[in-house]
């Protein structure tokens, strides 16, 4: 079976994994590699400030997932916060790259391959967790987010306003209107009264209300039990309503009454009888949906909700944050301003709120990445990277292909030469690193044979590279025109790519 199997979906479920197979002094050395060789990336460019952040970012992701893959609580909530914090700093990253975001982009995806792999070991169990995490953490920043619109559309005072407004229209279109609303009203109160406290007491269980309110047993009615006479009288009602003939006959008969006709009228429309049971309907309809909500959240939380807990750790964080610096005018303005560059996240926090706008923004961010992760376990899945150091195989590709994009650029011609000598470094490393971790095992003291393997490959590949550029700088220009000089980088660069397959498959 391969190391992604189709019952990837039910092993994400299971969070402890081994930390990473690789020995660590190969594997961190081959990611220092990796960075190197992406600053290099960002001063070709001239963005040396975005490959420093995409150092960053691409290290605490990959430390946060082997803190994820821990079997304590606190280690995943600390990871799942880190999480979001790595990502946003690549998303920074990739911005800070100016006018070569794919570069930026391929070298930020090669560091976090590399990292998984240094970390916590690109595993189907590290993958499955992340995602979690992920998933997880999305779920309460959507929940974030829609609390943020609710606060900046006023949901909460316009429907209570409304519902008012609607009642106060109701009870002044005419006394009958009024005995119309009164008998919904007593309908609706005894009908749910009795299944609104049990799910009171399901909320809070310490407490029997039922028991105490004796009441109840005369009040609360079940609907088959209502009789076929008051179902008659309210649709008797709502039909007259309907007629203006008998609305105005209500109001003679009213009148007829005299005073006590007057005083019927005042007190049916001046909402001494409607306003206080409206109040208790919006309770019962309020205790109706904290219960659904509560069993939403049940659901979410699963069999383990202290670990789901932990692993949404880091959108809990970064949702409360984005909603209260939403409230705050000073911090919304400064967040605003940071949206120049982008007019269409200028309308979204003008219209939706500047804590939902930002909220929105990470969560598309997280979305990128699991989509990342997705094919991450297509490409493992189908062998298209090595199964043993898939990040490292993953890292490797992704930097040579940014040394090709660099090409591209003005910068100089040595950058991609040190470039694919640096992913052919950190493809030998790795595969070493891992080699001796499963062989021998993380803990052995395999420092010195590793350094004499790491001597002679960065050695070999030095090599490589100051011959390249003998050949570029000090032989090119006096023999070779420049096409051709850049046609021989690019033999070069096949050739060396074809002596790493060889050996590989060797």
């Amino acid at each position: 079976m391969s190391q992604f199997g189709p019952e990837w979906h039910d092993a994400v479920d299971t969070v402890g994994a081994p930390d990473s197979s690789a020995a660590p002094f190969s594997a961190s050395l081959a990611f220092g590699i990796a960075v190197v060789a992406t600053f290099a990336l960002g001063v070709a460019v001239g963005s040396p400030l975005g490959a420093v952040v995409t150092a960053v970012g691409a290290s605490v992701v990959g430390w946060s997932a082997g803190e994820l893959t821990s079997n304590e609580n606190s280690r995943r909530a600390v990871g799942s916060i880190s999480t979001l914090v790595g990502t946003s700093l690549l998303a920074v990253s990739i911005g800070l790259f100016g006018p070569e975001p794919f570069v930026g982009s391929v070298a930020a995806f090669a560091l976090v391959a590399v990292a998984f792999d240094r970390f916590a070991g690109l595993t189907e169990d590290t993958v499955g967790v992340v995602s979690r995490a992920i998933i997880h953490s999305g779920v309460a920043i959507a929940g974030f987010a829609a609390l943020a619109l609710l606060v900046h559309f006023h949901v909460a005072s316009t429907a209570a306003l409304t519902t008012y407004g609607l009642f106060s229209l109701l009870s002044r279109m005419s006394p009958l209107v009024s005995v119309l609303v009164i008998e919904l009203e007593v309908l609706f109160i005894v009908l749910t009264i009795e299944p609104a406290i049990e799910r009171l007491e399901r909320l809070t269980p310490e407490t029997r209300v039922l028991d105490r309110i004796t009441a109840l047993d005369v009040v609360a009615v079940d609907i088959a039990a209502v009789p076929r006479g008051v179902w008659i009288l309210v649709a008797g009602t709502g039909y007259l309503t309907a007629t203006s003939w008998a609305r105005v006959m209500f109001e003679q008969f009213l009148d007829s009454l005299s005073m006590l006709g007057t005083a019927v009228a005042f007190l049916l429309q001046s909402g001494f009888i409607t306003g206080p049971l409206g109040f208790v309907v919006a309770l019962l309809l309020a205790v109706f949906a904290v219960d659904m909500a509560r069993l939403v959240v049940m659901f979410w939380l699963g069999s383990d909700p202290s670990e789901t807990l932990s692993l949404a750790a880091g959108g809990f964080v970064v949702g409360s944050v984005a909603f209260v610096g939403g409230l705050i005018p000073s911090l919304s303005s400064i967040v605003t301003t940071t949206f120049s560059e982008g007019p269409l996240l200028q309308i979204m926090a003008r219209v939706y709120g500047t804590g939902a706008t930002l909220l929105a923004v990470v969560a598309g961010l997280l979305f990128v990445v699991l989509l990342i992760l997705a094919v991450i376990v297509y490409l493992v899945e189908h062998e298209f990277v090595p199964p043993a150091a898939g990040g490292f195989a993953l890292g490797s590709g992704l930097l040579f292909i940014a040394g090709l994009l660099v090409a591209a650029t003005d910068a100089a011609a040595i950058v991609t030469v040190a470039t694919v000598g640096a992913a052919l470094l950190v493809w030998d490393l790795g595969e070493n690193a891992v080699d001796v971790g499963q062989t021998l095992g993380t803990d052995a003291e395999t420092r010195r044979g590793e350094a004499v393997h790491a001597a002679g490959s960065i050695a070999v590949v030095t090599g490589a590279v100051v011959l390249a550029a003998i050949s570029l700088y000090v032989l090119g220009p006096l023999s070779v025109p420049a096409g051709r000089a850049r046609f021989a980088l690019l033999l070069l660069v096949v050739a060396l790519c074809g002596f790493a397959v060889a050996t590989y498959n060797e």
